[in-house]
């Protein structure tokens, strides 16, 4: 019963929540161990709420896109009229509010509105409009909470905001220019907060479908959440896009961000991974006095879907499962269907390293299709360069997060392992001088490796893998006993100068050469904060999707002859050695003799489940390649 206005009563709101799971409905992936995805997740959720009162479910964003089954619906291979699979399973789970990440448009502002008018929750997006939007600005959620003390129950009204980062039109710019608007990430955080607590509401959430980064507030930010913390006014925050974690207790505090707990700025916060490894738990602890309520005590923390053999495991729930396998029946013929041939594997554990064969397929792919069809769109008097990175390279990921296709029959499946984004190629318009700062961003990836060290971490591990671009058409080396130039963002930090003998054709490029250098749509779109990229002159060429230009490269069947050999190495350090931590699953390639453009030593697998390498920086002796050189 309702208490009296004099009266104080304590209410414990918990926040759970999911970001980029996408579309990741069930626990795993062929040939990989078990990842999480709904069907756990639903499991977790439905445990909490059976003996936990005061649970509210929320997404972050980034749900419909990411797996097979979610480009065959996008496609027209499943009908959308039962509703996209995904929705369904959102719709079960009974998510209390959905916001918008930057890859529900991937396919397009038609497709969105047929797929979300299935949505039985509301959809938020704060900073992004477009006419007739199928989703709302923002939202109050009235809902009846009980109280800890007599069993009381009040109505508390909780706001919900949802931002992503703008660049989502220059990601999308074939589906979206000139029909979405969008607003400063950060701007939008703190006017629709102060909107919501005009409307009455007590609580705000933020959905920050964006990860930390700067610290001041900047145009065009993509990673802002410590910003939005300092400025908007909300009480909790689900922050994502960058498929990392937080609480985080490996990472040391720093004066903006407490990773061990889970606070921004003092804001409570979570990010619960990618592809549904974690539920995200915000506890928020409230006193309510009449209409006046006040956070009194806060935790965040994270419960593993994916199962470990130290944690209780959550089981997948048959329902969830039932859907996925009914999903994946319609598509079953497709996502198995042959689209080429390899005749070596094509994987990613050799990432960040002199050989990798995953991004040197990508980056002759898209060499090949624009020679072969933009001819007369690019001049024919500027060299054709091309570049790649790795989508999928441990880190933070885990020891299975690497992609990995064995000889033989590729499937469109196995494309999507490879190249997991709904990316457009774009051809930008670049100088020797822009080259070289855009090579100095991608050998800032790698830690300071001076004379001496031995067993140093090659990575920085504040780098995302896809951070890396790898250009092909050009050779350089990469010297690692200079400091890195910039750090993740983009900002100089160093006078530091890695990129040494960038040449074309074996001569030196001028800083005044001009290139035409092949990329992604995210690339260009700023995405990886690479120096100028976004204001880089694009080519109008024909939209043409980066995983259909590497099915038609593949259908002509691959071997080794069919790549380039890496256009980098490493310069020699006197007695330098270093190490990386590579997925378990490249040993047998290793037992067959595979090995990267680097003399590499094999060691133990750690704790985690990390295979360590050991790489000379020395001397170069023969070795085995994975790849020989491109005729």
């Amino acid at each position: 019963m309702p208490h009296s206005a004099s009266e104080k009563s304590r209410i414990a709101l918990h926040i759970l929540a999911t970001s980029d799971v996408h579309g990741a409905l069930r626990s795993g992936e062929s040939n990989t161990p078990p990842t999480g995805g709904l069907s756990r997740i639903a499991t977790l959720v439905d445990g909490i709420r059976k003996t936990t009162p005061n649970s509210l479910l929320l997404d972050n964003g980034d749900f419909l896109q990411g797996t097979p089954i979610c480009d065959l619906v996008a496609e027209g291979a499943i009908p959308l009229a039962g509703g996209h699979p995904v929705i369904s399973a959102m719709n079960q789970l009974g998510y209390d509010a959905v916001g918008l990440g930057n890859h529900e448009f991937d396919y397009g502002l038609s497709f969105l509105h047929d797929t979300l008018r299935h949505a039985g929750f509301p959809v938020i997006g704060s900073n992004v409009s477009c006419p007739a939007q199928p989703w709302c600005n923002h939202i109050i959620l009235e809902r009846l909470l009980n109280d800890g003390g007599g069993g009381g129950e009040h109505i508390v009204k909780i706001g919900v905001l949802s931002v992503m980062p703008e660049q989502v039109i220059a990601w999308n710019a074939s589906h979206l220019k000139g029909q979405l608007t969008t607003q400063d990430i950060t701007d939008a955080a703190r006017q629709t907060a102060k909107i919501l607590r005009q409307a009455g509401a007590q609580i705000v959430i933020g959905l920050v479908h964006s990860g930390i980064g700067g610290v001041t507030a900047e145009a065009r930010q993509e990673n802002a959440a410590i910003p939005i913390a300092q400025t908007a006014e909300i009480d909790a925050m689900i922050c994502g896009h960058t498929h990392q974690v937080l609480p985080d207790a490996g990472r040391a505090p720093t004066d903006h961000v407490d990773y061990a707990n889970g606070q921004i700025c003092g804001v409570p916060a979570a990010m619960p991974g990618f592809d549904g490894a974690y539920l995200a738990q915000i506890t928020l602890q409230m006193e309510l006095q009449g209409d006046h309520l006040n956070i009194v005590a806060a935790e965040s923390k994270l419960l593993p879907a994916t199962p470990h053999a130290d944690t209780d495991n959550p089981g997948e729930d048959l329902a969830l499962v039932r859907l996925a396998r009914e999903a994946e029946a319609a598509c079953i013929d497709l996502l198995n269907e042959p689209v080429g041939r390899l005749q070596l594997p094509i994987h990613s554990y050799f990432s960040r390293l002199p050989g990798d064969p995953a991004v040197a397929l990508v980056a002759q792919a898209q060499l090949e299709f624009a020679k072969r069809n933009w001819a007369e769109y690019l001049p024919s008097d500027v060299p054709l360069i091309s570049t790649a990175s790795p989508f999928k390279g441990g880190g933070r990921g885990g020891p299975n997060n690497f992609a990995c296709v064995p000889p033989g029959h590729v499937t469109r499946q196995d494309l999507t392992s490879l190249h997991p984004f709904q990316n457009t190629l774009v051809a930008l318009e670049i100088t020797g001088a822009q080259l070289k700062e855009w090579l100095e961003m991608s050998a800032s990836n790698f830690n300071q490796i001076r004379p001496g060290t031995q067993d140093g971490q090659l990575r920085d591990t504040g780098f995302p893998c896809y951070g890396f671009d790898t250009v092909f058409g050009v050779t350089y080396a990469i010297d690692l006993a200079q400091p890195a130039k910039y750090n993740v963002l983009g900002k100089v930090v160093s006078e530091g100068h890695r990129i040494r003998d960038l040449s074309w054709q074996e001569t030196p490029v001028a800083a005044d050469q001009r290139f035409i250098l092949l990329t992604t749509s995210y690339r260009a779109g700023g995405g990886g904060n690479f120096p100028e990229a976004h204001a880089l002159r694009q080519i109008d060429i024909p939209a043409m999707d980066s995983r259909k230009i590497l099915a038609g490269f593949v259908a002509k069947g691959i071997g080794s002859a069919d790549l380039p050999k890496s256009p980098w190495r490493f310069t020699q350090i006197p007695d330098a050695r270093a190490c990386t931590l590579i997925g378990p699953g490249v040993l047998p390639f290793f037992a067959q003799g595979h090995r990267p453009e680097i003399e590499i030593t094999a060691g133990s697998v750690d704790e985690k489940g990390f295979f360590l390498s050991r790489e000379i920086l020395g001397p170069y002796p023969d070795h085995p390649r994975c790849l020989s050189p491109k005729s």
